[in-house]
């Protein structure tokens, strides 16, 4: 009886072939004893195999008494067949998950597909699926959809354990796959008022440009803080009012994604500037010329008493000018057209001039020459930007037409040009 060690490697072919090459030595009962064996294994079934190959043994048998001495070493080939009691422990089933695709916007569906290993084959697996987000199409096949609707952005997962009920051990696998809502992002816009300035009822039009980060449709919205406004689409009208005059009108545009609801707004501001008042001419009476036949352009001592108010009132007045226009009755034939030119600067050189009476500026007035309305000299005072544009008037060269001193009795020379220029 000897004890012996060795070794053998196992080289697989296949699922049924197989290569062993081993050895041994030893000793105790024999000096020396040692054996090489090389051999191709095939397996007829899982318990049953045969196998050829080539073996060399080598045993030095002497006992100390040298009564019996055994030395042989041989080698030759080999066959048989073999029982295996054991076997290799069966392979635990197992599951592999994939998603498609793996990141979505909310709404958009999901699809998880799970695959078995190592089950049998002729049994029939159950499936049960969960999510961490989200609903299930189906609860018991080896694909499932997942609606995302409504879903939060961030990250979910599905999962699935496969089964087989007919198996008592090792009967099952698990495996799961994450998939992400990805964040959408709000429109991207900007408006503009074309023009930026409007007077009361003038029309300015307003433009958006709106783009969708995710290319979704877009709706829109307008709103004013004044005026008369209509909008739809990108684009809007703007008119002004009496009750924007002197105000900045903003405007408004709002576009949303149909999808997630997102919006952005955009302003554009169009002024409308304040009513300037036009100064009104006033009119402030006037002079008549009924009491002296003989020079009916002279100024009288009623005439006087007006025009010493006038002087008075012009006075309190820090800007503007009065224009005086002379008039003529169409029954004067006494140089009829030029008789209320004179008048007009008769009545200028006694309120500037005259000893007499309050004196006026003599820039602050301005003398006329009207058509046939009696006879008379009418008074307007003109503000300040203002501008007299009577019809029947025309301003008086004063260089032709002078004014009367209190001591003159001739009556005005007909001169060979008429004694007016060009109308203001």
């Amino acid at each position: 009886m000897d004890g012996l060690g060795g070794a053998r490697f196992v080289l697989p072919l296949g699922e049924k072939a197989t290569i062993l090459v081993g050895g041994d030595t030893g000793g105790g009962g024999a000096n020396l004893d040692y054996m090489a064996i090389g051999l191709f294994n095939y397996n007829l079934t899982p318990k049953i195999g045969v196998g050829v190959g080539w073996r060399y043994l080598d045993v030095d048998y002497r006992p100390g008494t040298h009564q019996f001495v055994y030395d042989v070493a041989q080698s030759a080939a080999l066959a048989g067949f073999y029982f295996n009691f054991g076997g290799k422990p069966p392979v635990p089933p197992s599951a592999s998950c994939s998603v498609q695709p793996s990141a979505v916007w909310a709404g958009d569906p999901v699809t998880v597909t799970s695959t078995g290993a190592n089950f049998n084959p002729k049994h029939t697996i159950t499936y049960s699926w969960t999510a961490t987000g989200g609903k299930l199409s189906s609860t018991n096949a080896p694909t499932a959809t997942v609606d995302t609707t409504s879903l939060a952005p961030g990250t979910y997962s599905a999962s699935v354990t496969l089964t087989d009920p007919k198996e008592k051990k090792n009967n099952s696998a698990s495996c799961s796959s994450g998939f992400t809502i990805k964040q959408p992002q709000p429109p991207v816009v900007s408006c503009s008022a074309n023009p930026t300035s409007i007077a009361i009822n003038q029309s300015a039009s307003i433009s958006m440009t709106a783009s969708d980060p995710q290319g979704w449709p877009l709706t829109y919205n307008w709103s004013a803080t004044g005026g008369q406004f209509s909008g739809t689409g990108t684009s809007a009208t703007l008119v002004a009012t009496n009750a924007d005059a002197g105000n900045t009108i903003t405007v408004t545009g709002t576009a949303t994604d149909e999808r997630a609801n997102l919006s952005s707004s955009c302003t554009a501001q169009v002024t409308v500037p304040p009513v300037q008042k036009v100064a009104e001419v006033e009119d402030w009476g006037e002079c008549t010329f009924q009491k002296n036949p003989k020079k009916p352009w002279r100024v009288d001592n009623d005439c006087k008493d007006v025009l010493d108010r006038l002087a008075l009132r012009i006075q309190q007045m820090p800007n503007g000018k009065v224009a005086i226009v002379g008039y003529n009755a169409q029954e004067e034939v006494v140089e009829a057209d030029h008789i209320g030119a004179q008048r007009a600067v008769n009545i200028k050189y006694y309120m500037t001039t005259d000893e007499l009476g309050p004196k006026v500026d003599p820039t602050r007035l301005e003398p006329r020459k009207g058509g046939a309305k009696g006879k008379a000299a009418h008074f307007y005072f003109v503000p300040q930007g203002a501008t007299f544009t009577a019809e029947d008037s025309v301003t008086i060269d004063e260089t032709v037409v002078q004014g009367q001193s209190r001591s003159a009795t001739t009556p005005p020379k007909k001169t060979k040009k008429p004694a007016t220029i060009p109308q203001n």
